[in-house]
């Protein structure tokens, strides 16, 4: 009897901070609740179905969905691709070990202030190679005649730099290569699609998943 007693004010205290605001935002959804309307009436599934045949909301679940699934195959692939490269014995292995853990240890803030020297749109340095390289700014340029990007200033561009970053992050934080390549080197191969793994596995997915709808 002293372990339910025991779990018991942690049980509350996920219910009051996790599910209590969860069915909270349940039954607004399924009312005309809003910021400045305090008044609370039942309109059943009225506002999912405004949402729906709203077209921003439309074009924002499509690409939060190509966000997600290209985020998490590329982060998939990009991992594993790591790992295999890593179990094989060549120079300067110590090297590429350190460069692959390095965003893992860099601060965000860090890393964000250099996204935004890399991606401005005046003084990005990768408009200045394209630019010297000939790719940029002239009548006859790959990229066209303009002087600069505009990375985070086109649609397209700005979802392809968005879902670099991310799995540039993710390939070392939720993958982590050196975990995946751990595991393909000490646990054998018997354990490894283990019913008790799967779980976790399953969870890995759904965090990563989580992650990337987040964003």
């Amino acid at each position: 009897m002293l372990a339910p007693v025991l779990l018991l004010p942690v049980v509350a205290y996920v219910f009051l901070l996790v599910g209590f605001p969860l069915i909270m935002a349940f039954v607004y959804s399924l009312s005309n609740v809003t910021v400045g309307n305090p008044d609370f009436r039942i309109v059943g599934f009225k506002n999912f179905v405004d949402e729906v045949g709203d077209p921003v909301f439309r074009k924002s679940l499509l690409n939060t969905a190509v966000f997600t699934f290209a985020s998490i195959g590329l982060v998939l692939v990009l991992s594993n691709i790591l790992a295999e490269a890593l179990m094989r014995e060549f120079r300067a292995k110590w090297l590429i070990r350190f460069l692959i853990m390095m965003p893992w240890t860099t601060p965000i803030a860090l890393g964000t202030i250099g996204y935004l020297w890399v991606l401005d749109s005046v003084f990005s340095p990768l408009d200045w190679l394209l630019r010297t390289w000939g790719l940029l700014g002239s009548p006859h340029a790959l990229f066209g005649p303009a002087s600069n990007m505009y990375w985070l200033g086109r649609p397209g561009l700005a979802m392809m730099m968005r879902i670099k970053i991310v799995v540039r992050r993710r390939v070392h934080l939720l993958a982590r290569p050196v975990a995946i390549l751990t595991t393909r080197i000490y646990v054998p191969m018997r354990f490894r699609l283990h019913p008790l793994g799967r779980p976790a596995l399953s969870h890995f997915f759904l965090k990563l998943s989580a992650a990337a709808f987040a964003r």
